[in-house]
């Protein structure tokens, strides 16, 4: 990780806008430098399925696991990856996140943001956060609904709690 943020850190202190990628599927364009001073960063060696825990159905993994990989991992631990899109061959856990995949199953579980409980991430500064679910209900976002969201510093501390409507 140290290696991520020292890069992140650098292309903005040199005025580079950072494109992160994953799968590289680029089947949304989402990883397509739209600057002239772009850096593109391959995340694809960061594939590690940390943890699967069927007790709390929670799969914790790394932001280059491909989807594919994540589903099968799951699905030997009998619980169900339910974002499930059509480039799932290809695309990346980070680019679900990016992207906000979703797939047939998300008509009844939602799309990858319904379905986080946190991610990590580096900031242009190169300062690491955590960005946490709170409260989640395990259900898509419906109306009336609100999702919540912690924003943590490397210490854990909360520095900004964001509110999605379900209405939006």
């Amino acid at each position: 990780m140290d290696e991520v943020k020292a890069i992140v850190r650098l292309a903005s202190e040199m005025g580079f806008a950072l494109i992160p990628r994953g799968g590289g599927t680029g089947l949304t364009g989402g990883a397509i430098p739209a600057l002239t001073r772009s850096v593109v960063l391959s995340l694809s060696k960061l594939k590690a399925i940390r943890d699967i825990d069927p007790d709390s159905m929670t799969l914790c993994a790394e932001a280059g696991v491909i989807t594919a990989d994540a589903i099968k991992a799951a699905a030997e631990q009998n619980l169900l990856f339910t974002v499930d899109p059509a480039s799932k061959a290809g695309s990346s856990i980070g680019g679900n996140i990016s992207e906000n995949s979703g797939g047939p199953f998300c008509f009844e579980y939602g799309v990858t943001l319904d379905n986080i409980l946190s991610y990590s991430m580096v900031m242009p500064s190169g300062e690491f956060i955590e960005v946490a679910r709170m409260n989640h209900p395990r259900h898509k976002i419906m109306p009336g609904e609100a999702a919540v969201f912690e924003i943590r510093n490397e210490q854990g501390e909360t520095t900004r709690t964001i509110t999605l409507s379900g209405d939006d």
